[in-house]
């Protein structure tokens, strides 16, 4: 990934990136590395040097690549992230102080809407319980905590409160995936070709399903998974939402479709090409200095492979050897692996 290649970056630069200032090298292919970040362990291209052209001080990129990196970059002149969030950017108070203020790069980039990220999200509940379990539950403890709450009082009450507000996040959730399936049932009554008719039909069968009840199919459980994924970077400029063990999540799953004859491995590898192209698609919308500067569309959706139990065993799973076989025939950048000893 090369975080300063944002659209408008490479189109500023265009003209000196195809033309570079080649200075004459001591060594040939030799270049001057530098720290890229305080203990860092990675080095930056700060020179170009032979066939390789040095972006930004920092990247290194063949020379022979730049025309193309140019070309595809213009597709997204006025329509990228970058330049959609500077539009908005413009109408709040104070953004032409703001823009001095970069201008002067006093600061690497604009802080006032760092997205959130950095976790881990626990999909086991709603695959145990399904949506409508999760609200039953929501209802168990509002019983337990509102009132007198156990002799437990205003915190007892302040928990009564967050299981409200849950069960609200979770109708929303549900009624959000109900949406899709009816959505998904529209379009197949329009659908001439008996193909892509029946695509539509499953879609809404799986959506109704995961609407309500816990998945019972990988298909179901993988497209929950995604669902939830969506609805959390949806709620907040998100960058850092991992993924985590979707290969031992999911592995129950898949093992009993395998059993069972329900679905084989080539299915569900393309489901797999498929989720990848779906999680690239994730864009952060926030401030031009964030989502151009220091992502640049790079929202790292790690997926975690491999790693140890409690026991110092391995606990990789049949799944995650076909996760890794979807990223090879749909080599998108995202989902990242992220592979633990």
């Amino acid at each position: 990934m090369v975080p300063s290649l944002s659209p408008g970056f490479v189109q500023a630069s265009s003209i000196p990136l195809r033309n570079p200032s080649w200075k004459k090298q001591k060594r040939l292919l030799k270049t001057k590395l530098t720290p890229f970040l305080l203990l860092a362990p990675v080095a930056a291209t700060t020179e170009s040097y032979g066939e390789v052209i040095s972006i930004a001080k920092k990247f290194g990129m063949r020379k022979e690549d730049i025309p193309v990196l140019v070309k595809v970059s213009k597709y997204w002149d006025g329509i990228s992230v970058e330049d959609i969030s500077t539009k908005y950017a413009k109408t709040l108070p104070g953004f032409e102080q703001f823009q001095n203020i970069m201008d002067s790069v006093l600061v690497m980039f604009d802080s006032f809407a760092i997205p959130q990220g950095r976790e881990v999200m626990n999909y086991y509940m709603p695959l145990q319980y399904g949506f409508d379990g999760i609200l039953e539950l929501c209802d168990e403890k509002i019983a337990e905590t509102m009132g007198e709450a156990g002799g437990d009082g205003v915190l007892g009450m302040s928990r009564g409160y967050y299981y409200a507000a849950m069960k609200e996040i979770v109708k929303g959730l549900s009624q959000w995936c109900e949406n899709y399936a009816r959505k998904a049932e529209d379009l197949a009554s329009r659908e001439p070709d008996e193909a892509y008719k029946k695509n539509y039909l499953e879609i809404a069968q799986v959506m109704h399903n995961i609407a309500h009840k816990r998945p019972s199919t990988f298909r179901e459980a993988l497209q929950m998974t995604l669902c939830l994924h969506l609805g959390v970077v949806n709620e907040d400029p998100q960058s850092g939402q991992s993924i985590g063990r979707l290969g031992q999540v999911l592995q129950p799953f898949y093992k009993k479709d395998i059993a069972d004859g329900t679905t084989t491995e080539e299915e569900v590898v393309e489901l797999l090409e498929l989720y990848r192209i779906k999680i690239t698609c994730i864009e952060c919308f926030a401030s031009a200095g964030v989502s151009g500067g220091v992502l640049s569309g790079n929202t790292f959706n790690n997926l975690s492979l491999g790693g140890q139990n409690y026991d110092g065993l391995s606990v990789v799973t049949p799944l995650e050897y076909l996760i890794i076989e979807a990223g090879m025939r749909a080599q998108t950048p995202q989902a990242a692996f992220h592979p633990l000893r």
